[in-house]
Formats: C-alpha cells, structure tokens, sequence
C-alpha cells in the first residue's frame, strides 16, 4: 500500500487500519524500547565481527531515531561508549528534524519537509 505524501500521514493510515481490523498489530518502525533494543544487536555483531578491534566510527542514516538510539545502547552494553567512537548520523536535507533537535537540545517537529 502507497500512501500520503508525508511519514506522518503513512503513519496515521498504518494506525487506522489496525484500529479497524482487531487482529492486526501496528510496530512502530523507531518509537520502541523494543526496535532500539533489537538495533543494538548491530553492534553485538559488529564486535563479535572485528573480534578485539574497535571501529573508529559508525555511520548511520537518521529518520526516526530508532536505530542511532540502538546503536547507542549497544556501544553502552559492549563497553564502547567511552571508547572515542565517532557516531556520525546523516540525515535527509528538509527533513533534518533530528539535527535541529540536537541544536535545540529538545525534540523538535518541523512544520514541513522543505525538500
């Protein structure tokens, strides 16, 4: 299904369909304890990958959080977080909700995607 010309409307009609079909179940693509946890498995493997080598940096592609909030939580579980790993997160340009909020030092909602 195609649908809305912005995230948050897919994501309004995701929720309807499941408020109209009882056995459906929504899974919210980033706003879980439960996706960031699975995310952070990413860096379970990655250590388990370079055995006793730690990267220098990660680079992910940032939407709704969920998986930089992952990534996080695994270099916290694998003993990385104070290892001086640059975490570099790239966000869409017009979309940059996640920059402005880091700027802001709150969640900030853009009015619209400028691009």
């Amino acid at each position: 299904m195609i649908y809305g010309d912005v995230w948050d409307e897919t994501d309004r009609k995701a929720r309807e369909i499941c408020k109209e079909n009882p056995s459906a179940l929504y899974v919210s693509p980033f706003d879980d304890k439960l996706i960031w946890k699975g995310n952070s498995s990413i860096i379970d493997e990655i250590s388990k990958q370079l055995e006793e080598a730690i990267p220098d940096c990660i680079i992910c592609s940032v939407g709704g959080g969920g998986l930089i909030l992952g990534l996080i939580e695994g270099l916290i579980q694998n003993d990385w977080i104070n290892k001086d790993i640059k975490l570099i997160a790239v966000e869409t340009e017009g979309a940059n909700c996640f920059n402005e909020s880091i700027k802001a030092g709150h969640l900030v909602t853009l009015n619209n995607i400028t691009r």
